[in-house]
């Protein structure tokens, strides 16, 4: 118990104490930008898209160690959740990923819109997901497409997120869920996503599969039971 109470206290305050001057740094060199857009520094233009570049991807990793650590040492928390708010408070927060906006995206809702879970565990599952389905989108496709669609029963809430992207290889799919894996390069971060979507659904007691065609698409389909009973 004492190794874990210090180990949460090292990630917190180590994720602390380098985000914040990492999201200085970024600001700065927003405002170096704006200041140089208008001469003749096309170079240096391209080296802040650079430093951007590597800030968020080292800014993500900092956030995937805090979501696991927050998942491995709390307590499932359940509260009532409004479902189509929750849903697009996500895709509002990724609008920011580069081809969000070439995304049409849908969200249905089969049965109640109330359910009770824990919404922290929650909004990092919609997060992780959806912001892989962003990244790996289709460049190469004119109608691209994220489709949500929740069910929900007395007993359980099944979530179905679908996209039209480029799919994963079929010798890959049994990895996605492994800690640290990464199948493809433009994954941000330490590739802890899927894994901590993983961890979260056990968590909640509920399962998480995945099935992925190249230039296909890939299907994400979770199962939580209702209250998100921990198994944990």
């Amino acid at each position: 118990m004492k190794v874990n109470q210090e180990l949460d206290r090292f990630v917190y305050s180590t994720s602390h104490n380098l985000r914040s001057p990492l999201m200085s740094v970024l600001g700065l060199i927003n405002i170096s930008r704006k200041e140089v857009q208008n001469k003749d520094c096309s170079r240096l233009l391209e080296y802040f898209d650079m430093m951007s570049t590597s800030i968020e991807k080292l800014d993500h990793t900092l956030k995937e160690i805090v979501d696991y650590s927050k998942n491995a040492r709390q307590d499932v928390k359940i509260e009532k959740i409004d479902l189509q708010e929750t849903l697009q408070i996500c895709l509002d927060k990724l609008n920011y990923l580069e081809g969000a906006h070439e995304i049409k995206k849908e969200i249905i809702i089969d049965g109640g819109n109330i359910i009770f879970c824990d919404p922290d565990r929650l909004n990092v599952i919609f997060i992780n997901v959806i912001s892989n389905a962003i990244k790996y989108r289709d460049i190469n496709k004119k109608n691209k497409i994220i489709s949500i669609t929740v069910h929900t029963y007395p007993f359980k809430t099944s979530i179905t997120i679908q996209d039209n992207g480029v799919g994963i290889f079929p010798n890959y799919v049994d990895k996605v869920f492994d800690m640290f894996y990464r199948a493809s390069d433009k994954s941000n971060g330490a590739g802890l996503g899927l894994y901590i979507v993983k961890e979260t659904v056990d968590k909640l007691g509920g399962k998480i599969s995945i099935d992925s065609e190249i230039e296909t698409g890939t299907t994400v389909e979770i199962d939580i039971p209702f209250g998100g009973r921990s198994t944990k």
